[in-house]
């Protein structure tokens, strides 16, 4: 009986072992995710596009201007 113990006791260890370890590195990454620059937020990529979007209407209408 206790054979068998030890025989699925190192297994059972090694399992929990891993399960933690997986659960360590999914919570680092999601936390690094947040803090990441090269993951902007929702409010920072609206910024960026509106003021793409600010950029192109002042060229055409510079375009418009110049044919006018």
């Amino acid at each position: 009986m206790e054979g068998e113990v030890l025989k699925y006791g190192w297994l059972i260890v090694l399992t929990l072992g891993q399960i933690i370890y997986i659960g360590l590195r999914v919570l680092r990454d999601r936390n690094h995710k947040k803090v990441s620059k090269e993951n902007p937020s929702h409010g920072e990529r609206l910024a960026t596009l509106e003021k793409g979007q600010k950029i192109i209407e002042e060229r055409l209408d510079k375009i418009e201007a110049k044919l006018s």
